[in-house]
Order: C-alpha cells, then structure tokens, then sequence
C-alpha cells in the first residue's frame, strides 16, 4: 500500500525536538523576556532531557503550556491576543489561519542555518507557500494495523481496508482529525491530488458520510487497544504509538 505521510513545521528553534508540529513565531512585541521562551504546543512532544539540554546549552529557560486540538490553540490565541507565547506548535491548516490573523511575523532566515538541510519535498507547502513564517520539522508515517494471521506473503492491502464495504467485514477504526479524514478519503478515491474541487468534495463527503456504518470509533489513542482485543479488524494509526503496540501485542502487524 501507500504510506501517507504528513509533514509539520518550525521556525526560531534548530534543534530537531519535535514531532508532529509546526513552531512559528509571534509579532516580536509579544515576545517574552531575552531568557525565557514560552512554547504552546501538542502534549508528550517535548522530550524533557532536550528541553534540558537546551535550557543548559543557551541559558534560555523553557517554559511549555499544553493544548489537544489546533481549534483549542486558535481559541485561545485569539483570546490572550497572541500574548505570552514564543513558539506556536500546530499543524498546517492552524498555520494558514494564524499567518492570516497576524499572530506570527516572518522568521530571519539566516538565523536557521538548518533550513538548507531540509528536504524540498517538505517545503512550500500550502500554507505557507514561500516558508516566510514556517520550515518543517517533522513528518509521520499512518499506515494499517491488522491481525498477523490476516497477512500472507501474496496478501495486499489498501486503503480499501477501511473505506471498500464489500471488503469491510467486521468494524474499523478512522482517524479523529477530519482533515485527516479527508486527505485519505481523497486519496482512496483519486490518488495523489492537489487540486480537490467542489465535484470531488461531494464525493469525499458521500465516502465519509457512507463509512460512518462501519467505524466503531473515531480515535488516535485507542486504535491498537480495539484492534487488539479484535473488536475491529483494521484500523488507520500513526507510528507515534507503534512501538508501544508492537511490545504489547505481538500479534497485530502495521502496514
């Protein structure tokens, strides 16, 4: 099958410390003090013996509040008027709404020597097409986790696993991010597309709408733990939680 990948993105920090993310900057007024960065960001990204090393390299404390949606970070963003925060950690769509609304300025180049080691492949994204405000720091594979019994060597699976009805016979899980959603809707449906137009988003959404029937949950975190107690066959994970699904159940394969 095709591995789908999805790229996130910074600005202001060179040390690869994140995953998952974009990191921009806010207006420098709104900055707090010369020794102390205040991040908002995802929860479990910031590994805390980085943050340490950085905090011992720099002299620069590093002070980090949480949030679980991009639609959390935009309300409360507007909210505090982009005050108080240094380094802004979102995804692609946030960042597009966040350039708009003027609650980042463009990054100083020549201040990330790290940004000629990035993939161009990553880079000019539609959010933020000349990466004036953002530059990609990670990027994560999703792919499927069946039952090893379920896999042979002639065995060849696809999205169909979770979005063909006559090929769905027992429940699935899907992801909870609809733009996510969307994004293998669109690629189950057209490939690999850049331009999704009003005729295609009826099909997507019908594709949606239709796959509600069989999704037993729309979920990140419980994905292994309902294909590993077998009540759902397959289901779309990220890596992020691989490692932990791989050690505790060994009978559950990720393509």
């Amino acid at each position: 099958m095709k591995i789908f990948a999805r790229t996130f993105f910074l600005s202001l920090i060179t040390l690869a410390i994140l995953s998952l993310t974009f990191i921009l900057r806010p207006p420098k007024e709104e900055r707090s003090s010369k020794n102390k960065l205040t991040i908002f960001c995802w929860g479990a990204y910031l590994p805390e013996e980085v943050l340490a090393r950085f905090e011992k390299e720099s002299g620069i404390s590093v002070s980090c509040s949480f949030f679980t949606t991009n639609e959390e970070l935009l309300s409360k963003v507007r909210q505090s008027k982009g005050k108080g925060y240094d380094i802004y950690i979102c995804s692609d769509y946030a960042i597009k709404t966040l350039i708009r609304e003027g609650f980042i300025k463009p990054y100083e180049s020549h201040l990330i020597p790290v940004k000629e080691r990035i993939s161009p492949y990553l880079l000019h994204q539609f959010q933020d097409r000349e990466n004036r405000y953002s530059l990609p720091l990670s990027w994560e594979i999703y792919g499927l986790i069946l039952p090893k019994d379920s896999i042979t060597k002639e065995s060849s699976f696809s999205l169909k696993e979770i979005f063909d009805k006559p090929l769905v016979k027992e429940r699935v899980v899907m992801t909870p991010d609809p733009v996510e959603a969307v994004t293998f809707a669109a690629h189950y449906l057209f490939g690999q597309s850049d331009d999704l137009d009003l005729a295609k988003l009826t099909k997507i959404r019908g594709l949606l709408k239709n796959q509600k029937k069989w999704v037993e949950s729309y979920t990140d975190y419980r994905t292994k733990q309902l294909v590993a107690t077998e009540n759902c066959r397959a289901g779309l994970m990220k890596t992020f939680f691989l490692s932990e699904l791989a050690r505790e159940n060994p009978h559950i394969s990720f393509v």
